[in-house]
C-alpha cells in the first residue's frame, strides 16, 4: 500500500492530486468543529461581531471545499455503482474511490479560549484593536494560538479521536490484526 500524504488551504477540489496520482482510498483528517445544538444558537442574545465573521470566513476556507469534494467523490461513486461491470470499462478513468473522514470531537475555538491568555501581550493587544477578546465567539484565536499548553492540547484530542475510532480506521486502511 502506498501512502501519500497532503494538505489543503482553499484549494477548489483537494481530493483531486491524491486521485489524480492514483489514490483508491483516501482518509481524509479535517478541521471541522462539532456543531453547536441549535438552541445554543438561537438563545445567543447578540448580534455576530465582524471577529465572529471574519473567523467563519477563515474556517470556511479551510473546510467548503473539502465538503463538496467529498461529497462528489461519493456521487461518482454512488452513479458507478448503478453501471453494469461490462459498461464501466468505458468510463474513461473513473472508479470507485473509497473515503474516510475524520473531524475533531471538540471545538478549537473553546479551547483556544482557554489557553488565550497565554498569548503574547503583543497579539492580545492587536487583537483587542479587531474587538477580539477572551470572551470572543471568533475563532481567529485558534488560527494565531501556537502556544505549548494549546498544541498539546490539540495534539492529546487528536490521539483521543483516532484512538476512539482505532477499530473503524484499520478497517477502512485494511489494517486489522
Amino acid at each position: 500500500m502506498k501512502t501519500l500524504v497532503m494538505g489543503s488551504v482553499h484549494q477548489l477540489s483537494p481530493l483531486s492530486p491524491a486521485i489524480h496520482l492514483g489514490a483508491e482510498r483516501l482518509f481524509v483528517i479535517g478541521v471541522d468543529q462539532p456543531n453547536e445544538p441549535i438552541h445554543a444558537m438561537e438563545n445567543n442574545p447578540h448580534p455576530p461581531t465582524s471577529a465572529t465573521i471574519a473567523g467563519h470566513l477563515l474556517d470556511s476556507v479551510f473546510s467548503d471545499t473539502l465538503h463538496s469534494d467529498i461529497e462528489r467523490v461519493n456521487r461518482i461513486n454512488d452513479t458507478l455503482s448503478l453501471i453494469p461491470d461490462e459498461v464501466k470499462r468505458n468510463t474513461d478513468g473513473l472508479k470507485k474511490i473509497d473515503n474516510w473522514l475524520l473531524n475533531p470531537s471538540h471545538d478549537f475555538n473553546a479551547m483556544a479560549m482557554e489557553h488565550y491568555e497565554d498569548l503574547p501581550l503583543s497579539i492580545r493587544l492587536l487583537l483587542g484593536f479587531a474587538g477580539i477578546n477572551k470572551e470572543s465567539e471568533s475563532s481567529i484565536i485558534s488560527y494565531l494560538l501556537f502556544e505549548k499548553s494549546y498544541c498539546n492540547q490539540l495534539i492529546k484530542l487528536g490521539f483521543e479521536d483516532v484512538m476512539e475510532k482505532e477499530t473503524q480506521i484499520r478497517a477502512f486502511l485494511s489494517l486489522q490484526d
